[in-house]
């Protein structure tokens, strides 16, 4: 987005950042939430809270245009947890998260931090996703507020370590807004947490040829042999849950008609981390990761694949 400028916040950005996470919470997040959790976020970005966890050391980063209307807040505690990342209504799907989460990131991975977490609202899941960002464990309520705890690792940002960020970001998919937990001691997932579901990778749009070249790749990089699941006419009409857990005696469909999906299911957190980082060294088609959750193991393969599908091509074809 020609012109904008991100900038590090400080106390005089507390009253727009106040308003503008109050203004997007409302239009996007409040509607699905009960009142006990509106209450407890809205006192979270009260300005006078928000002076306080700034003073303690919050790091915040600040997306302007040009004429210094602010579109997009990212705050990180702690160094690594995404407390705050909202961008406004009408300039989402433009970058700005992006730019935000790079900016953050490259920062962050020269002060050695390995990664961020974040507690998630479940509807910005996927998008987390799409800037590799994995759930690390179930779907949780605090103080009203429902969250799904996700983590990224840094290690793709090493090499920008001492770059200059750039004011001009290319159009890129951004992050629905995600209103966080109040600060509190809760610790970073580790790479162990495991995925929720059964121990299996449902696959998606790859013939019997590049399925048994996945599996020996997944072999390498797992601890145990990877158990894949490609999908068939009768597991479209299946919860993803019980399809993961059972053989299907139906041959798989062919990769055609359907988009190139791998789900991880069942694995460490440790585990996905390093399938997606060695992926392109790999040399298969690139797919569209998922990873299991509470929520989406309840789906049907046929609703899992079209909302990966839809959100897919949302986010402009990146997986």
């Amino acid at each position: 987005m020609t012109g904008m400028i991100i900038s590090l916040m400080t106390p005089s950005d507390i009253d727009d950042v106040s308003d503008l996470a109050r203004r997007v919470f409302d239009a996007h997040v409040a509607p699905s939430y009960p009142q006990e959790g509106c209450d407890e976020f809205y006192r979270f970005i009260m300005p006078a809270a928000l002076r306080e966890v700034l003073h303690k050391g919050m790091r915040g980063f600040l997306a302007r245009g040009e004429d210094r209307a602010l579109l997009g807040v990212l705050a990180l505690r702690d160094a690594s947890h995404v407390s705050l990342f909202f961008v406004e209504t009408d300039r989402q799907r433009r970058g700005i998260g992006r730019a935000l989460l790079d900016r953050a990131a490259s920062d962050a991975a020269g002060q050695g931090i390995p990664g961020f977490s974040v507690n998630a609202s479940p509807n910005a899941v996927g998008a987390y996703v799409a800037l590799g960002f994995l759930p690390a464990g179930p779907t949780q309520e605090k103080n009203g507020i429902t969250f799904v705890p996700m983590a990224r690792p840094l290690d793709d940002y090493a090499a920008a370590r001492n770059a200059a960020p750039s004011p001009d970001v290319p159009p890129s998919p951004d992050v629905p807004p995600s209103p966080d937990v109040p600060p509190s001691p809760d610790v970073p997932p580790s790479a162990g947490t495991p995925l929720p579901g059964p121990s299996a990778f449902l696959v998606s749009g790859y013939e019997a040829e590049a399925r048994e070249q996945l599996r020996l790749f997944l072999g390498l990089l797992l601890d145990s042999d990877p158990c894949l699941r490609p999908v068939t006419a009768a597991a479209l009409e299946r919860p993803v849950e019980a399809f993961l857990q059972e053989d299907e005696s139906d041959g798989p469909l062919s990769a055609e008609p359907l988009p190139r999906v791998v789900l991880f299911s069942g694995c460490t957190l440790g585990e996905a981390r390093r399938v997606m980082l060695e992926w392109k060294a790999s040399g298969l088609p690139r797919p569209i990761f998922a990873a299991a959750t509470d929520s989406n193991l309840l789906f049907t393969v046929r609703d899992l694949l079209g909302h990966l599908l839809e959100e897919h091509r949302s986010h402009g074809g990146r997986s």
